[in-house]
């Protein structure tokens, strides 16, 4: 059985090993380790996440073939913007951005 050169190739052989065990270290190691004690208290109180934040789903089951199958559809609802709102961006979109003055020059008598 003829197998190509590279993959003979040892250093293909280590370089896939070594990103299989960076990866392994990053997600399953590192990925699990609590550091909200390194963190400044302000901030790990803040990325605390709780419940009534999270968003909930709209869970809706439909028959499709012919009543044979199931179909199940998770949303999440959204805030709609009004009419006002858009009416608002639309014209902080349009307004010119401020420039700076120019600068008086040095020769000025």
């Amino acid at each position: 059985m003829h197998v190509p050169a590279i993959l003979r190739s040892t250093r293909l052989w280590g370089i896939t090993g070594l990103s299989l065990v960076a990866y392994i270290l990053v997600v399953d190691v590192f990925g699990n380790v609590d550091i909200s004690g390194l963190l400044p208290v302000k901030l790990a109180t803040s990325i605390q996440m709780h419940w009534p934040d999270l968003p909930f789903f709209s869970v809706q089951k439909k028959t499709s073939n012919g009543g044979k199958t199931q179909e199940v559809f998770y949303t999440v609802p959204t805030r709609q913007l009004t009419a006002r709102e858009i009416a608002q961006l639309e014209a902080a979109r349009k307004q010119p951005k401020p420039t700076a003055p120019p600068k008086p020059s040095a020769a000025a008598p």
